[in-house]
């Protein structure tokens, strides 16, 4: 006997159940019984079993969509309005890949038990990742630069929260290999009258931003990991 796990009419996968014996004499109830009984330790086992190999797949599929958004390949970039450039970061990519990281190790997988109700069996897990504030990867050292002038500069949540809203007023910037430049791709020049925020095309808000791209993207691939481990784990 086993279990087909569907998804809108296609079979996903099966879990074989073994271990109850079910006799002639046992009536409808005794067997539904029985079935559901080993149907929820395989599929509890199952999940104990598969909970660290989705973390760890999960891992590397998030890290790999995150790293092939745009934003990522600007703020380590060295091309003509790369955002590494225009926001001045230092160190780019040992800051980028910190803030990476943070979100990797973040991310957990929850199981919840296995209820059985009216013949009915459900089982869940939940996979989680950061915080929805942004507040962990906000905290840390590479999401903040120091300007000339030592102002701090949050270039982080700016990216992935603040919008079109202004970031520095009457300073325009200038690209080229300047001594005097953090990213030793541009500069900060006085104009007055002059406005800079984040490049139109990597603006990000905070429910549409460089992460919620990146996992909007992978979530089959995420449900088929899920499965993968799931059934494997049995």
């Amino acid at each position: 006997m086993a279990i087909t796990f569907l998804k809108e009419g296609t079979v996903l996968g099966t879990i074989n159940l073994t271990g109850d014996v079910i006799f002639a004499k046992d009536g409808p109830k005794s067997i539904q019984t029985k079935i559901i009984r080993r149907s929820k330790i395989i599929v509890d086992k199952a999940l104990i079993k598969a909970k660290p190999q989705i973390e760890m797949a999960a891992r590397i599929a998030i890290g790999q969509a995150i790293r092939a958004e745009k934003e990522y390949k600007s703020l380590i970039g060295s091309q003509h309005g790369d955002l590494r450039a225009v926001m001045g970061l230092d160190n780019a990519v040992q800051r980028v890949n910190a803030i990476i990281e943070t979100w990797l190790d973040s991310t957990k997988v929850t199981l919840k038990k296995t209820k059985t109700s009216n013949g009915d069996m459900e089982a869940s897990l939940r996979l989680t990742m950061g915080l929805a504030d942004y507040s962990d990867v906000f905290s840390k050292a590479e999401a903040t630069i120091q300007t000339k002038k030592r102002q701090s500069l949050e270039w982080l949540k700016a990216l992935l929260t603040w919008g079109d809203k202004i970031i520095v007023y009457d300073y325009v910037v200038f690209e080229g290999n300047f001594r005097a430049s953090r990213s030793g791709r541009a500069i900060m020049s006085k104009r007055l009258g002059s406005r800079w925020n984040v490049p139109s095309t990597y603006r990000g808000t905070v429910n549409d931003n460089w992460l919620t791209h990146a996992l909007d993207g992978i979530q089959p691939k995420i449900e088929a990991i899920i499965l993968k481990a799931f059934t494997k784990g049995q």
